[in-house]
């Protein structure tokens, strides 16, 4: 017997059927957005890259590869796409990049003290430079 929890009044089914009714809302606001203008491009990245993460329980070393060529190669669309309306759209690609990169090593690394503070190293520098980022655009 496959277990269904929508089959049963019960609080699980309730955060399961919350779950899908997110999940249909969101993926027809990102197809929504994609068809008013190709700058939203980067919701389909990050739908798409949360979609493959949120099924990596099934075989995790295959669908992170997976998330992780797809989400470069997005990257690189989204790059080609809006690269004259961001400021400092190199900054921008180094930030992804690193963020992709903390990401792997979070997973592919065995010692989690080394994996921790190397991850958190990249995830500073990317904090600092999205500060610089917004304290350049805000200046007065």
């Amino acid at each position: 017997m496959i277990y269904n929890p929508v089959t049963d009044i019960s609080v699980p089914a309730v955060f399961n059927v919350i779950g899908i009714v997110v999940f249909a809302l969101a993926t027809a606001d990102c197809l929504y957005s994609l068809y008013q203008s190709p700058l939203y491009f980067f919701k389909l990245r990050v739908y798409a890259k949360a979609v493959l993460l949120s099924v990596c329980h099934l075989s995790p070393i295959y669908i992170f590869a997976a998330s992780f060529f797809l989400d470069l190669l997005n990257m690189t669309i989204e790059y080609r796409i809006s690269n004259s309306f961001k400021s400092h759209p190199k900054l921008w690609l180094y930030n992804n990049i690193a963020v992709n990169l903390a990401l792997a090593l979070l997973v592919f690394i065995h010692s989690h003290f080394v994996t921790l503070v190397i991850a958190g190293l990249i995830l500073l520098s990317v904090m600092i430079a999205e500060f610089y980022v917004h304290y350049q655009g805000y200046q007065v």
